[in-house]
């Protein structure tokens, strides 16, 4: 009995420390970064992708990057996200 209360204790130990996953309801921070299209528009290489980078409205920081990606049946496909 003693043995399975230090059992119990030391799996409640480990798991007591542990973080959850945290949310946001509203976007962080004040105030949105305002951009500078020659620092962001253009062509950047990560990794072995190249990704196409427009500013949609430089005063809210509002970007959209798109990309080309290759699918499971080898045929391609343009990806675009917009980035508040």
């Amino acid at each position: 009995m003693q043995l399975s209360r230090l059992v119990a204790l030391g799996l409640l130990l480990l798991v007591l420390p542990a973080c959850n996953a945290v949310y946001m309801d509203e976007p962080i921070g004040e105030t949105p970064l305002v951009l500078d299209p020659e620092e962001w528009e253009g062509d950047w290489l990560i990794d072995d992708d190249v990704i196409r980078v427009d500013v949609l409205d430089a005063e809210n920081g509002i970007l959209r990057a798109a990309g080309i990606e290759e699918r499971e049946d080898e045929k391609l496909e343009i990806e675009a996200v917009t980035i508040h």
